[in-house]
């Protein structure tokens, strides 16, 4: 799952007679790489809040790749691979092993936990003690497409655009001596 977050023309064409094209590009990486920063740091909220994964675990599952100044396109990419049980907090009970995905409390009759593995989950396969399957809950990409996720990202992500891109123009544009200089 990917969001691309990109320059835009409104606040471009009015700063574009005052700042050279080399400045003006800058100015507009800047802003865009700000964007991509602030919508990680806004989907690990999101993320963490529909899934129940903690927060530090869904930001370092999320990369970002940075705009350069002449491509003006920075990503926020999630990776679509299935995160083990443990990571949604797993207690084990007598019959089984609890856990809290999608924000509802889940019980796997016959799991359990092994310490010895780094805390995995664990359930049989047949009535024999070998072989065990280690289980698995959701990834990032996937809950990013369910709940809507991603249209609240790409919302917050252009306005934040919108914001950085004036900032970071008058920013550029003041030069060494402050605004309005």
């Amino acid at each position: 799952m990917e969001l691309i977050i990109s320059g835009g023309d409104k606040a471009i064409a009015d700063f574009a007679e005052r700042l050279s094209p080399a400045r003006l590009g800058m100015a507009l990486s800047v802003a865009v790489n700000d964007t991509v920063r602030q919508v990680r740091r806004e989907a690990g909220k999101e993320i963490a809040a529909h899934s129940s994964i903690k927060r530090r675990k869904v930001e370092e599952t999320i990369r970002m790749r940075y705009a350069a100044p002449g491509a003006l396109e920075g990503r926020v990419i999630a990776s679509g691979r299935p995160l083990p049980l443990r990571d949604f907090n797993p207690s084990a009970t007598r019959s089984g092993v609890t856990v809290k995905v999608w924000g509802k409390t889940q019980r796997y009759k016959g799991a359990f936990l092994v310490s010895k593995y780094g805390g995995n989950v664990y359930v049989r396969e047949s009535a024999s003690r070998l072989p065990i399957h280690k289980m698995f809950g959701a990834g990032i990409a996937q809950v990013m497409r369910q709940h809507e996720t991603d249209h609240i990202l790409l919302g917050y992500g252009r306005s934040r655009l919108e914001i950085n891109v004036r900032r970071q123009l008058d920013r550029y544009s003041a030069g060494s001596g402050g605004v309005n200089r």
